[in-house]
């Protein structure tokens, strides 16, 4: 097949750093070409791929600390569309990826479009407006939140979990492990360890810059022990040695800290390869993660006080 691969121009693909769309669109890509497909990645100059590349920016947005995505998108929109018709299908991964819809209607080629982000209330009239083109869902929990879409399928991240190997012996901490924005509730996991009067430490995989940016746009930049990025580190979840490095900066033993995240290839994989016991964040799932091989799974970030009680040698100082 001939298949345009349309990635978001934020990062390069694959992304040096932080750029979790980026990176499965590099995956998918680069097994499409292996199974012998004819591809055109459109992305950044600087991207790196066996396809076709076809650039849309000289260079990624974020990396210029251009942070409005939404001029560059529509134009590769355009060129996305100038070349349809060299097609059989467009997949879009886009962002944001709505921008494509109305092209995406008005085309003989079918687009298919990956929804890699939750919605907002804003953004589900534009989806609901455009409702009859095909999705694909990467949960079937994700789909609750829009159910009048037509999904054509729910299809995982392509992730090689082979590569990360799962460790199940446990340790001692409680973290939060997630993109850093409202809907993976943060705020909640902040009013949990003040009310405990614990100690708050955050993992992200973004760089330095981006993490921090997000923090102070949901005024929670003031809160924190400790933020590690990873500029700290240049190492990306599911290595240990972001954990690790929390654990030496907080002067914490693994027995002492209980992590909790919501991605379980990263977030359960890398913080039980240090020994820390684990909490799936179930509430933050996009994946349907039927398994997360964690020690405790949860619904709902307020049962994290009964956890932390229940855990036996957890330093009441450290969260």
């Amino acid at each position: 097949m001939k298949i345009a691969q349309v990635a978001p121009v934020d990062y390069r693909v694959p992304p040096r750093r932080y750029g979790g769309t980026e990176r499965v669109v590099n995956f998918l890509t680069e097994e499409l070409v292996r199974r012998g497909h004819k591809v055109t990645l459109f992305a950044s100059a600087d991207s790196k791929t066996a396809a076709r590349l076809n650039p849309v920016v000289p260079h990624p947005l974020r990396e210029a600390h251009i942070f409005n995505p939404a001029p560059s998108t529509i134009l590769e929109v355009s060129k996305v569309y100038s070349k349809n018709s060299r097609f059989d299908v467009i997949h879009n991964n886009a962002y944001p990826d709505y921008l494509m819809f109305p092209a995406a209607a008005a085309s003989k080629t079918p687009t298919l479009t990956t929804l890699n982000l939750p919605f907002t209330y804003q953004e589900k009239r534009v989806f609901r407006a455009y409702k009859h083109l095909p999705f694909v869902s990467i949960s079937n929990s994700q789909k609750k939140n829009a159910p009048e879409l037509n999904y054509v399928a729910t299809i995982h991240h392509g992730i090689p979990v082979q590569k990360f190997p799962f460790n199940n012996k446990r340790g001692n901490y409680l973290l939060f492990v997630g993109r850093i924005s409202p809907q993976k509730g943060i705020h909640t996991a902040i009013n949990v360890a003040l009310k405990l009067g614990l100690k708050l430490a955050v993992i992200s995989d973004a760089p330095a810059r981006e993490a921090w940016l997000r923090l102070s746009y949901l005024n929670f930049h003031h809160l924190f022990d400790l933020v590690l990025t990873f500029d700290d580190t240049g190492e990306r979840k599911p290595s240990p040695v972001p954990f690790r490095k929390a654990l030496k900066v907080l002067c914490l033993k693994p027995q002492e800290a209980l992590m909790v995240g919501d991605w379980a290839e990263r977030d359960m994989v890398g913080a039980a390869k240090v020994g820390m016991k684990t909490v799936f964040a179930r509430y933050g799932d996009t994946f349907g993660t039927v398994e997360s091989h964690a020690d405790y799974d949860i619904n709902d970030i307020s049962e994290i006080l009964l956890i932390v009680k229940r855990v036996n040698g957890l330093s009441k100082s450290h969260l």
